[in-house]
């Protein structure tokens, strides 16, 4: 899987896994765990404020 396939929210204090060109690029690495409130860019990835999440 390299994408969700519809919008996703995660906690701003949940690591993502960040791989490949992107880990090399951003964080000088192949590999790396990032909060994901840093990978925030405002444009593909933005910060939303807290709001409730609805669960089916």
């Amino acid at each position: 899987m390299s994408r969700p396939c519809s919008d996703t929210v995660l906690h701003a204090g949940q690591e993502s896994l960040v791989r490949h060109w992107r880990a090399k690029v951003l964080f000088g690495a192949d590999l790396t765990l990032v909060y994901t409130e840093r990978l925030a860019d405002g444009e593909f990835i933005r910060v939303i404020g807290t709001r409730a999440v609805e669960s089916d």
